[in-house]
């Protein structure tokens, strides 16, 4: 079986690559569905003898409008109906080459592209499902004790360091206290006790 099938596209003198590709898409699948519905055409002058009784002697009553859709887009068949003259069966003739759409109107290739289109999307939903799903095991985890600990541990670092915002370290503090009061008021009263024993002696000498 050979189809002659013509291709002719009108592409503007300013248009760009991306332009030119897809008008040659357009007009490559606009040609494959043309090629599609001749192909069915001639399927149809090979098989004119009845399939019930074997007669070829028939009558042509018209056609039925079949609607395939395929990988390169619609396309709408016109197929003929014929009516045997020995049995008085109609049937059609491009039944035959149809059959592979048992009883449907898409054809394999386009099952098996929509399949592969499903599975994509469905491994896509499930990874972003798993994703919100370990988001809201996260938010929603029961704490620890090193959850604890830590918290403790940043609230202590958190603290030290507005000490240390507000002057400095609490080791450093010098307010006055009973003790540290009382340790120079004593060494002041030895210092005092020293000077006097030293001008006692003195006077003792020049006596």
């Amino acid at each position: 079986m050979q189809v002659p099938v013509s291709l002719m596209v009108n592409i503007p003198a300013t248009a760009d690559i991306n332009q030119i590709e897809t008008l040659i898409q357009q007009a490559g699948q606009q040609a494959m569905r043309t090629a599609t519905q001749q192909a069915v055409r001639v399927a149809e002058e090979q098989r004119k003898s009845c399939p019930y009784c074997g007669s070829e002697i028939v009558r042509g009553e018209g056609t039925d409008r079949r609607i395939v859709l395929t990988k390169f887009g619609r396309v709408v068949l016109a197929l003929r109906r014929l009516r045997c003259q020995a049995c008085r069966r109609r049937f059609r003739p491009a039944e035959e080459c149809l059959k592979g759409l048992q009883g449907g109107n898409v054809t394999a290739a386009l099952c098996e592209a929509c399949a592969e289109a499903g599975a994509r999307l469905s491994l896509y939903d499930r990874g972003a499902g798993a994703q919100g799903l370990m988001w809201r095991a996260n938010q929603s985890r029961t704490p620890t004790s090193s959850d604890e600990s830590g918290r403790q541990s940043r609230g202590a670092a958190a603290n030290r360091g507005g000490q240390s915002a507000c002057g400095g370290d609490r080791s450093t503090d010098t307010t006055p206290t009973g003790s540290r009061v009382a340790r120079p008021r004593s060494q002041e009263a030895e210092a005092a006790r020293g000077a006097a024993g030293r001008a006692g002696w003195r006077m003792g000498e020049e006596s």
